[in-house]
């Protein structure tokens, strides 16, 4: 009774100590903040809940936001019928998730070592692990952890060679399913169970251990058609052929085993250059690096675990497989994207060093018992738990405001244009809020810290070619300046955003470009001529500001032009710019025409005259000044 009751309450020890490490990443981040990324429009904005909430039904026959994943917004649903608008009972659920993911870790790798302690360990470190945080704190990624979650208990139950054939492959596509049906990444689950049966099974006939996956390579053929359904690929921002992710792969692995092996560079972006030439030599430095480290590590294992060590390693870029393509935009990665990887990194680390202490004993010339073995392996274990428990909680504490976050990873990506734009993005709602609340310093200091980090961002050689973000920062930029009464500098950023030959996809943003410049330029020419009916401003003066303003004038209504559709019928707001166009020319016609009696010149005054009343002519009925147009049309007099 004594055994049974000893290894209960290791167990119930185990799964406690498995739950704080999951907790690690997500703790300091319960007290912050929805993201304005993601969160923001797939849960605060979910078409399933609200008023005019849709049918949740339509979750399994749309895509959203490039996704389909149905099993996710149904998650959303739940829980924003049972926490509203909370983050900190989203984030709850997330370390719940994590949890459970790290339980289904522990059970597939013990399944895959056949050696309980090194599978527990490696299950701790990767609960614990700081590239988890991004996954665990940032509440819009429970797809990340759902996904994990059944792709984890799937391998477990396939791998269970205890149980029937018929047991083990029914479930586990049942939870293969689940998984894709909440991330397509999750299709890579295939790709490990083919793996485990050629490297791992025991077993000398082929044809079985061929055929035995075959459903699950079938369900990753019918997910992966249906994630390019989802994917619109009318948003990618230029050619990514086989040439290019061939090129950019070793470089791409590495990045991803640096973040696995150093947690410390964990972070939101990171910095890679794009290769784009086999002759390149970083091509050929991170394909021998990958290959040297993976040569290494082979010959560091014991010989009866080097068939698992060979596993480990293809299985760390098979896990990772359906997203290594995604550095086309981001040059790459996301610490999310090896949340499935990274066990099999850490194993093969486990791996070495069991080999090294086994080695070590063996130089002893001494024969160790159980304990004996253990005991270095213990501490080696403790230590690692140690600095990563304390990275993780440090990370995590970051996921409480967006802008740390993206602030850390501008520090660590400086060559990374989408992580200054983010930066500058998470910036934006601290600025509206400075506004509000009439803090004017504050005002001032967040806006200039998002136009510094907006050049720093274009100043980075992937900042044109990366997804729909280069157009809609500038855009912003241009905004909150505008908003901030600086108009030219303004200006300067919305020419970028229409003149920028790279960027003509960007319809709607080079339109609203357009119609701020068009803006301003009529905010100019009033300003101008304000100045110029100023008593302390000389005839000639005045007449040079007047002049100004209406070449500020036809440059507003040519960026109109561009604006009108091709039925000819403006929008109702372009349409009362153009009238105050109208309304503004009036004007300066008028004071030129003034200035030309004062002078005697009487053919430019008549000139000016007509050109003021062709200008209240153009004045349609209905807008802003036709009124005051009609009534200056009946009292006007020829010079």
């Amino acid at each position: 009774m004594q055994e049974p009751r000893a290894k209960s309450h290791e167990l119930r020890a185990k799964l406690l100590a498995l739950l704080l490490a999951a907790a690690l990443p997500g703790l300091g981040a319960l007290g912050g903040s929805f993201f304005l990324a993601d969160d923001g429009t797939m849960i605060l904005k979910s078409p399933y809940v609200g008023e005019n909430a849709r049918p949740l039904w339509e979750a399994f026959t749309t895509a959203r936001f490039s996704h389909y994943a149905p099993v996710h917004e149904i998650l959303i649903y739940i829980q924003r019928q049972l926490f509203g608008e909370n983050p900190l009972g989203f984030r709850l659920v997330s370390i719940l998730l994590h949890f459970g993911a790290a339980a289904g870790c522990w059970r597939m790798l013990r399944n895959l070592t056949g050696s309980p302690d090194l599978a527990y360990a490696c299950a701790l470190l990767w609960a614990a692990h700081p590239a988890q945080c991004e996954s665990v704190a940032w509440a819009v990624e429970q797809k990340t952890l759902w996904s994990g979650l059944c792709s984890f208990w799937a391998i477990a139950v396939y791998t269970d060679t205890a149980r029937s054939l018929g047991f083990r492959v029914g479930v586990a596509v049942l939870l293969a399913a689940l998984a894709c049906l909440a991330k397509a990444t999750a299709i890579s689950v295939a790709t490990l169970l083919v793996l485990f049966e050629l490297l791992v099974v025991r077993d000398w006939s082929l044809e079985p251990r061929l055929w035995r996956p075959l459903p699950f390579v079938f369900m990753a053929a019918v997910f992966a058609k249906v994630a390019f359904w989802a994917f619109p690929t009318h948003n990618v921002g230029g050619p990514w052929g086989v040439a290019d992710f061939v090129l950019n792969l070793p470089g791409t692995i590495l990045l991803y085993l640096k973040v696995a092996l150093l947690p410390w560079t964990a972070s939101y972006f990171h910095d890679l250059e794009r290769v784009t030439s086999a002759a390149d030599p970083r091509f050929f430095t991170s394909l021998v690096a990958l290959l040297a480290i993976a040569a290494a590590c082979y010959t560091q294992v014991a010989r009866r675990r080097r068939t698992l060590a060979v596993f480990c390693v293809l299985g760390y870029v098979g896990a990772m497989g359906p997203m290594l393509n995604i550095s086309k935009w981001t040059f790459p990665a996301y610490d999310r994207y090896q949340y499935l990887a990274l066990p099999f990194a850490l194993l093969l680390v486990g791996l070495v060093i069991e080999g090294w202490l086994e080695r070590r004993a063996a130089a002893a010339l001494r024969i160790e018992t159980g304990a004996n073995r253990r005991r270095p392996a213990m501490l080696i274990a403790c230590a690692l738990f140690a600095v990563i428990g304390v990275l993780s909680a440090w990370r995590g504490s970051l996921f409480a405001d967006e802008a740390d976050v993206t602030a850390d990873a501008a520090r660590k990506a400086p060559n990374n244009a989408y992580a200054h734009a983010a930066f500058a993005i998470s910036l934006v709602p601290k600025w509206q809020q400075a506004v509000a609340e009439k803090r004017v310093e504050d005002q001032r200091r967040y806006l200039d810290v998002i136009v510094q980090a907006a050049e720093k961002a274009r100043t980075c050689w992937n900042f044109a070619e990366y997804f729909p973000l280069p157009a809609h920062l500038l855009l912003g930029t241009g905004d909150l300046l505008r908003k901030s009464g600086e108009a030219l500098r303004a200006e300067a950023y919305f020419h970028i955003v229409m003149t920028e030959p790279r960027w003509t996809r960007f319809k709607s943003q080079i339109a609203a470009a357009r119609r701020n410049v068009c803006e301003l330029e009529l905010e100019w020419a009033e300003a101008r001529l304000k100045a110029a009916q100023n008593g302390n401003a000389t005839p000639d003066k005045s007449a040079a500001l007047t002049r100004e303003a209406l070449e500020a004038i036809a440059r507003a209504r040519a960026l109109l032009v561009l604006l009108t559709p091709e039925d000819g019928r403006l929008p109702p707001d372009l349409a009362a710019t153009r009238a105050d166009s109208y309304w503004l020319e009036h004007i300066a016609h008028r004071w030129l025409d003034k200035l030309a009696e004062a002078r005697s010149d009487l053919p430019a005054a008549q000139e000016h005259f007509k050109a003021a009343r062709a200008a209240l002519e153009n004045i349609p009925p209905g807008a802003r000044f036709h009124a005051q147009a009609q009534t200056e049309l009946a009292r006007m007099k020829p010079p």
